[in-house]
């Protein structure tokens, strides 16, 4: 099992999110002494009286905006990294439910946030996953990324940048064992979680489905905890229980 207690620098990435903002607050309680950092591509959007050591607005998909902030962080090494960063919807288009909904922007732009971001700051921080303590590289994804949970279809940006977002952790805890880092890399599923993201779809949604940021927060948190040491390259649904990639 992991001690989070005993992780001193932590990076939270997607910290505007409100599901990494939750998670930052019970880190700090957890962990006083810990160092939190937060990157985040709109840093308006983030309290800055609440939990951060450090925050870093960045352009994911620009790599020299990522350096920077790696240059500035207060640790040159990570014990802990949470990836909260997640697209679904904007205000102009929502998720496509039949194929003529599809449209290349849109599915761009899933593929830009889920995917494209998380292998920006998998391969700009690698270097400091690089000692010789246990530390953890965690994503969250989504049961609907899943190909074989599939069974109603629809969502096609979402859906596949999740499924895409999965390989990309697969190949990452593959890559950094290979290495020899000391890191598990796990994607977690945090269930429907009261958000911006998930408010438009929860609409006659029995009410113990959806869960306060605060309760998923703590389960994620959980399900860090549980996690085996040796282990690396498993989905996880918030329960604990391994789902199929």
């Amino acid at each position: 099992m992991m001690d989070i207690q005993n992780f001193k620098n932590i990076v939270i990435s997607g910290a505007s999110s409100t599901i990494g903002f939750h998670i930052a607050s019970q880190l700090q309680q957890m962990n006083p002494k810990a160092s939190i950092v937060g990157l985040t591509s709109n840093i308006n959007k983030i309290d800055k009286t609440s939990s951060w050591d450090q925050l870093y607005e960045v352009d994911y998909l620009d790599q020299n905006s990522l350096i920077k902030a790696k240059k500035s962080m207060p640790f040159d090494s990570i014990d802990l990294l949470i990836f909260c960063n997640g697209f679904l919807h904007c205000d102009e288009h929502g998720p496509e439910k039949r194929l003529e909904d599809c449209d290349p922007t849109h599915l761009l732009k899933s593929f830009e946030v889920n995917v494209v971001s998380l292998l920006m700051v998998a391969k700009i921080l690698k270097s400091m996953f690089k000692h010789k303590r246990r530390s953890g590289f965690f994503a969250l994804s989504a049961m609907v990324g899943s190909i074989s949970d599939n069974r109603l279809g629809g969502w096609y940006g979402y859906r596949s940048s999740k499924a895409a977002m999965n390989m990309c952790l697969k190949n990452i805890s593959i890559e950094f064992g290979r290495s020899n880092y000391h890191t598990s890399v796990h994607g977690i599923h945090p269930g429907t979680t009261l958000s911006p993201l998930s408010q438009p779809f929860i609409a006659g949604r029995k009410p113990d489905t959806i869960y306060t940021p605060a309760l998923t927060a703590k389960r994620i948190l959980q399900v860090i905890e549980q996690s085996a040491e040796n282990s690396t390259g498993e989905f996880y649904h918030w329960d604990g229980h391994i789902l199929t990639w």
